[in-house]
């Protein structure tokens, strides 16, 4: 008889272990079904948003190399405006040493006073 109550009571936990499986598992399909469904909705979404993000990518990569095409070109005229710069250091520096020289020159030069009285 003992055995007879372990083997209904062996056979009951079993169903109940069973049903709480089945339940958990039902469980865990919804959440599956939910997450596909998301995906699923969220896949479109995604694509649109690549194909902008590639466009958005190519349009930089073409600004930035006019970017570098238009730097380029105003290279020569930045070196112009140095060598100009340059230049008219030069000549202020020449205009300042022949400056000095006449007025060394001058200073050097007796003091002669005509037709003064002291």
């Amino acid at each position: 008889m003992i055995l007879q109550i372990s083997i209904a009571i062996a056979a009951v936990t079993f169903v109940v272990l069973v049903m709480v499986i089945i339940r958990t598992l039902r469980q865990v399909k919804g959440i599956l079904e939910k997450i596909d469904r998301t995906v699923t909705d969220v896949k479109p979404q995604i694509n649109d948003v690549l194909g902008e993000t590639k466009e958005s990518v190519g349009e930089a990569n073409m600004l930035l190399a006019d970017m570098r095409e238009k730097s380029h070109k105003t290279d020569a005229l930045f070196n112009a405006v140095n060598h100009v710069g340059k230049g008219l250091e030069e000549l202020s520096s020449t205009l300042t040493n022949k400056s000095n020289q006449v007025t060394t020159s001058q200073s050097n030069q007796p003091n002669i006073k005509i037709g003064t009285r002291d």
